[in-house]
């Protein structure tokens, strides 16, 4: 409805914006969808910039809360045929805004204690705008002068992030622009226009036209009392912003000014963080660190999206792969939601949305960055550096520089020395499914060798050497039979560390990997059904063993048979005897060696409890 509006009355998001005092960032979340629940203020200025009749009024309010009883509406003057239809909202997409305990406290006692500059900083998508916003909210009921101002990647102007707050405070002048204020036509477009005697350059020299510029913006803050001044993205911000940023830093006059400026730690240059870093000689700053959200308060964002579909499969996936990002949260909850993701369905796909922000993030390094990102995505969540670097012939200097590039990017964060990991399980995945498989297959060959000839012998090695070869094996049938050793291998070293799922786990991707029937086969089925068992899934755990005798006896395995056998014979209940189990056991033994010392005496020890209880 909004847009339905503003494209009627001929206004771009951008113009809107500067009527309403509203950023054009919250004004395309609201036309998006991203924002479904604006506050009456909001509406109410958006609503007065568009210049809406009461009726248009009522409409807009409706469609931004719809709580309201349609007896309330109508009491305003709206009725169904007065205007557009409302748009239909669904449960679930309006999210709350969670958690955030100690740092709203921190802006709190920011405000309380008149700390000229507190900086929020954070990652993309962790909340950063959304907390200042919050902040605003609470402080706006004070009678406190609100400005927003953002710097964008474009970089549209000096003093880019001040242009909509200096034209936002001149606004209450009502077009009578006081004389000592008439020198900010040199910041705000347009502004001369409405003024009886057009402004032009009185001082010859750059540096005293720039200080009074300053000073005259100054005394314009200073006017406005208590003032809440929001500039979002300042690690976009031109020099320009920042010196007058550090200027009105400075100020005794500003007392009752605060400024809270976001900036996405991950972006922002060097020179702009020194910068940003200098306002202390200037200043009381504050500095507010925005990380993840814990698993409690994800598990309400999540609650909030998915609604009853909600189960502790989605949020551990979505725990897993988002880091608490409440962005990446909402957005990958309602795309598994769509998908009807149950747990079972392996690794979560990525959103489209989120895809093409990690994959602008990741375009961003260096090609040896993005070398090392492709190495480490192909061995897993967290991976040894070195070990990466070998997979995409990186070492040395060039290794260090592409760990130091991605680690500032944000993209991977430093777990020691030589560990690092993705920052989440969305961007692993996605820089592994953008690599051809061509390229996948090379890396995962690679990588299998290499820790064939490191692995010290431990559970988890012998695992994830055995995941490369099966995923080397999908593309290339001659390595199926290594992958299917491995794979057994790693089974075995899961079982013997009690990782009875893993090992489950491990078995079957054995037994598909087998090209048909074999001893080896068989062994795997054997070891299959006995460790389905264990776990109490007897039933299909003897079919797994039934199938493996089967085909021990067509392959003369003897060994391989007594033990499908004894574990057959395994699920037979105390006091019942079964004939099958029986002439199974029976045979087990004849095939046996007699000098056998081990499977023998067990088969001979089963057999005699099983004749003992037949009637």
């Amino acid at each position: 409805m909004l847009r339905r509006f503003r494209t009627s009355a001929g206004l771009t998001q951008e113009r809107l914006a500067e009527l309403s005092g509203i950023s054009a960032t919250g004004i395309a979340a609201l036309e998006a969808g991203r924002r479904t629940t604006p506050r009456l203020t909001t509406v109410g200025l958006l609503a007065d910039a568009l210049r809406l009749d009461e009726v248009q009024r009522a409409a807009l309010i409706a469609a931004a809360t719809p709580a309201l009883s349609e007896t309330t509406l109508a009491s305003r003057g709206f009725t169904g045929d007065s205007t557009p239809p409302l748009p239909e909202r669904s449960p679930g997409l309006s999210h709350p805004f969670v958690g955030r305990i100690d740092e709203r406290q921190a802006l709190r006692d920011a405000w309380t204690r008149k700390t000229r500059v507190s900086l929020v900083f954070g990652e993309a998508g962790v909340g950063k705008t959304t907390l200042a916003e919050e902040f605003v909210s609470e402080v706006a009921v004070q009678n406190v002068t609100v400005l927003r101002g953002r710097s964008t990647p474009h970089q549209l102007g000096v003093y880019e992030a001040f242009i909509d707050p200096v034209r936002t405070a001149l606004r209450r002048f009502d077009g009578d622009i006081p004389t000592n204020l008439r020198d900010l036509g040199r910041l705000v477009p347009g502004l001369t226009e409405s003024l009886s005697d057009v402004m032009v350059p009185s001082r010859s020299d750059p540096a005293v036209e720039r200080r009074l510029l300053f000073e005259t913006v100054s005394a314009l803050f200073a006017s406005t009392g208590p003032t809440l001044l929001l500039l979002d993205d300042l690690h976009w911000a031109d020099p320009g912003t920042l010196a007058l940023l550090a200027f009105l830093a400075g100020q005794p006059a500003l007392s009752d000014v605060m400024v809270i400026g976001t900036i996405r730690s991950t972006d922002v240059t060097p020179e702009t963080n020194a910068a940003l870093a200098d306002l202390r000689r200037h200043c009381t700053v504050a500095r507010i660190q925005v990380s993840g959200l814990d698993r409690g308060d994800l598990a309400l964002l999540v609650w909030d999206v998915a609604g009853s579909a909600a189960s502790d499969a989605l949020i551990d996936a979505v725990a897993n792969a988002t880091n608490g990002n409440p962005l990446y949260i909402k957005e990958l909850t309602e795309h598994l939601v769509q998908r009807d993701f149950d747990g079972m369905n392996g690794t979560p796909t990525v959103p489209d949305s989120i895809r093409q922000t990690i994959e602008f993030r990741v375009a961003g390094l260096s090609k040896q960055g993005q070398s090392l990102l492709r190495g480490g995505a192909v061995l897993g969540q967290a991976f040894d550096l070195a070990l990466a670097g070998q997979l995409v012939a990186l070492t040395g200097e060039e290794l260090l520089g592409a760990a130091e590039d991605a680690l500032l990017s944000g993209l991977l964060v430093e777990q020691s020395a030589s560990v690092a990991a993705f920052s989440h399980g969305l961007v692993a995945t996605t820089v592994y499914e953008g690599m051809p498989r061509s390229r996948r297959l090379v890396l995962h060959r690679s990588a299998a060798s290499l820790l064939m000839d490191l692995a010290g012998g431990t559970s988890a090695e012998i695992i994830t050497v055995a995941r490369h070869w099966a995923l080397v094996a999908e593309a290339d049938p001659l390595v199926r039979s290594m992958a299917a050793r491995w794979s057994m291998k790693a089974g075995d070293a899961a079982a013997a560390s009690a990782a009875v799922d893993e090992a489950i786990a491990c078995y079957e991707r054995a037994a598909a990997l087998w090209d048909g029937p074999s001893a080896e086969q068989a062994d795997t089925l054997v070891r299959l059904g006995s460790a389905l068992t264990a776990t109490g899934r007897v039933s299909e755990g003897n079919e797994h063993l039934q199938r493996g005798l089967e085909i021990a006896e067509v392959a003369d395995d003897a060994g391989v048979f007594a033990r499908a056998a004894l574990g057959l014979s395994a699920s037979v209940r105390y006091t019942f005897s079964d004939p099958q189990r029986i002439e199974e056991l029976e045979r087990a033994i004849a095939k046996l060696d007699p000098t056998e010392m081990v499977l023998r005496p067990a088969l001979l020890a089963t057999l005699r409890r099983q004749l003992g209880f037949v009637q």
